[in-house]
């Protein structure tokens, strides 16, 4: 149900599970699911990467005078 999108809370509720930590027992994490958290995570950290260089503002070197 996890993988299907359906809330956690709502989950444990069907399954009769009655603490969190007896469903997570059950909630296996299948590979893909870690691979799709790590693609997700970098799309997020190059984004926010992005988004500091486009705040970065250079401004001019003062002319040195000799």
């Amino acid at each position: 149900m996890v993988r299907a999108g359906v809330p956690t809370d709502v989950a444990r509720s069907i399954s009769g599970h009655k603490t969190a930590s007896i469903f997570s027992r059950y909630n296996i994490v299948a590979e893909d699911q870690k691979r799709d958290a790590l693609e997700r995570t970098q799309g997020y950290l190059r984004a926010a990467i992005e988004q500091q260089r486009e705040k970065v503002v250079t401004t001019p070197q003062p002319a040195r005078t000799q």
